[in-house]
Formats: structure tokens, C-alpha cells, sequence
């Protein structure tokens, strides 16, 4: 994913996206800080998650196109078309610059 980070843990999958065409509503309780650019999965469904200060290492490798990572029940895969991660019930998100899509 050339403009975002995939972060797998054991108990879930956040995913930032640094290049966007669309936007989200404010999450509760996120109208102090941003938003949109995050979004949490774990094995109970999704969350847009709202942040401050960024503790995201922005410097590390990003998940490159045509790859994958898997953690547990939790599966991300990197298109050019942009980057799905699923749970192990199927629900999930597929995030792009042109769309966000969550299922």
C-alpha cells in the first residue's frame, strides 16, 4: 500500500491512509481531534478511529502491492486498486484513494 500502514496485531488490524478522495462523518466523540484516516478492525467488526498525536511509525515498510500479511484470524491484502483486511467472520474494510468500503 504506497500511501498508508497496515498494522496486524493478534487483536485486531488498524489501518492508516495518507491519500484519500473521500471522507467519513465524525465518529463519536472525535469532534476535538481527526479523523478518516484510521480505521480498526477486530473480531467483533470495524472502527474509524479518531487521534492526536500520530503514534504511527510512518517510516516503516508498508505492505507493498501484491503482498499480504496474516496475524491470527486477521488477513490484509495489498492491490493497486488498494488494501482489504478481513476477520476471520468475514467482515472487514477495503480502503483506496477513491473509496472506502466496509463489510
Amino acid at each position: 500500500m504506497k500511501h498508508g500502514r497496515s498494522s496486524p496485531r493478534t487483536e485486531g488490524v488498524s489501518c492508516w491512509i495518507g491519500e484519500k478522495d473521500w471522507e467519513i462523518a465524525p465518529p463519536v466523540g472525535c469532534e476535538e481531534f481527526d479523523y478518516g484516516n484510521v480505521i480498526d478492525l477486530f473480531d467483533t467488526g470495524i472502527v474509524w478511529s479518531c487521534y492526536s498525536d500520530f503514534g504511527w511509525n510512518l517510516d516503516a515498510d508498508p505492505l507493498e502491492y501484491g503482498s499480504g500479511a496474516v496475524v491470527g484470524q486477521f488477513r490484509c491484502e495489498s492491490e493497486t486498486t488498494g488494501v482489504t483486511c478481513t476477520n476471520g467472520a468475514g467482515n472487514g474494510f477495503s480502503l483506496a484513494r477513491a473509496a472506502a468500503e466496509v463489510f
